[in-house]
């Protein structure tokens, strides 16, 4: 989805990270940094629409499964509707942080407890890759090794090959000057 307000370019992890933030600002009061980036119908428009989400979620983690369709539509101006969607928007975030620090959400695949078999099984594919890892690392070593091996011994035969014609070349250059002497003298 790409407006000229709004631009989806991330992954997953990152929207959710820009959106805890926006909610962050428009809850804790910080909503006019937000306002200047737009006009007071577009900052109220996308306020409805963080808080919205707000209630999804919300509705999602208390009866386990996702609402099909949006309980707020855009242009409704129910002052007092608002002012719950608020209320309800600031309780989630601060059950979200409690439950940061304390870590006590059941659904967090950090908070869960792996068995001892798993961290077992997880430890011993650690382990093999590892020496997968240094077995690569050491044939890479080896094929460097001798690469380096042939690379110095041609270089030893260039540089014998060069030796050998520079002397044919100056026993050559001596019979040359040998035979110029005798054909003077």
């Amino acid at each position: 989805m790409h407006t000229r307000a709004f631009g989806l370019r991330k992954d997953g992890p990152a929207c959710k990270t820009r959106f805890e933030k926006i909610l962050k600002m428009i809850t804790s009061g910080e909503g006019d940094v937000l306002r200047k980036s737009g006009t007071e119908d577009e900052f109220a428009d996308r306020e409805r629409l963080v808080l919205d989400i707000c209630q999804q979620i919300e509705r999602y983690r208390v009866t386990g499964e996702v609402a099909r369709s949006s309980s707020v539509e855009p242009g409704d101006g129910d002052a007092q509707f608002d002012a719950k969607r608020k209320r309800k928007a600031s309780k989630l975030l601060n059950v979200a942080k409690r439950e940061k620090t304390t870590g006590s959400n059941p659904s967090s695949p950090l908070s869960k407890r792996h068995s001892s078999d798993e961290l077992k099984a997880l430890f011993e594919y650690l382990k093999k890759r590892m020496d997968l890892d240094d077995a690569r690392e050491e044939r890479r070593l080896e094929a460097e090794r001798k690469q380096e091996e042939r690379r110095a011994a041609a270089e030893e035969r260039r540089m014998a090959l060069e030796l050998d014609r520079d002397k044919r070349m100056q026993d050559f250059m001596l019979n040359v000057l040998d035979v110029i002497t005798k054909k003077m003298n």
